[in-house]
């Protein structure tokens, strides 16, 4: 299977197969057979961290049919993916919810910390 990321990632994005390759065999899913190519438009701004592997994995999971995605284009997806699929919270939320609202978009998907835990 070859998969490939364009888009000006940086080495951690071009890392993400192996970290979403594990969390989908964790959570009952599997990577498809298929070449898998990742486009990071818009090419000129480069994107860091980790926080793109739960909408990456989203999308590998609509495209190969295992999830439904007639209306994933009404959602935005945020998180940070874990190996085991967990998800973690990303920072920057507040902004990208009121984004959202302004958008009219159906809704938000951004797991929160859980109550009495600290980092």
């Amino acid at each position: 299977m070859k998969y490939f990321i364009v888009g000006l990632p940086d080495v951690a994005n071009k890392e993400s197969y192996f970290r979403i390759e594990s969390a989908l065999k964790n959570c009952g899913y599997r990577m498809p057979r298929q070449q898998v190519v990742v486009n990071m438009a818009p090419a000129d701004i480069k994107k860091e961290g980790l926080a793109y592997d739960l909408t990456i994995v989203t999308a590998v999971l609509a495209a190969s049919g295992q999830i439904k995605a007639d209306t994933l284009d009404q959602y935005i997806i945020m998180g940070e993916l874990s190996l085991d699929g967990g998800l973690q919270p990303i920072k920057g939320a507040l902004p990208i919810a009121i984004q959202q609202k302004k958008m009219v978009l159906r809704d938000l998907f951004c797991p929160s910390k859980m109550p009495g835990k600290q980092p």
